[in-house]
């Protein structure tokens, strides 16, 4: 049995969260940052919160800590940079550990 919400009124700027599926039986859960404009992957398996780097950043020499994919492979990284951000007018600011990643992601310990 389904249910269905009704709401009236008026929908009040983008949605801060967004479950987008990326095939029938799995669904990613991602969250929009106001102040950046980024779409975060929520990955509550994740032990740290990582960027894409800039291009600044991968012409820096420096490194930041070793980081380890879900596969056994090793993760560039290129240091770490405290960013603010917005979800729904939640204000925080939040560690990031700058590495060589596809997508902005959102840890565990951020939830």
């Amino acid at each position: 049995m389904s249910t269905t919400l009704h709401a009236s009124g008026k929908r009040l700027g983008r949605p801060s969260v967004v479950a987008a599926a990326a095939s029938q039986k799995h669904h990613l859960l991602y969250i929009w940052d106001r102040h950046s404009g980024r779409c975060f992957l929520v990955d509550t398996g994740a032990e740290v919160s990582v960027l894409p780097p800039s291009s600044t950043d991968t012409r820096s020499s420096k490194n930041g800590p070793l980081l380890t994919a879900a596969n056994g492979s090793n993760i560039r990284t290129y240091g770490v940079h405290t960013i603010p951000l917005n979800f729904n007018s939640w204000r925080f600011k939040w560690i990031f550990t700058i590495a060589d990643v596809s997508q902005p992601l959102l840890s565990a310990d951020f939830l």
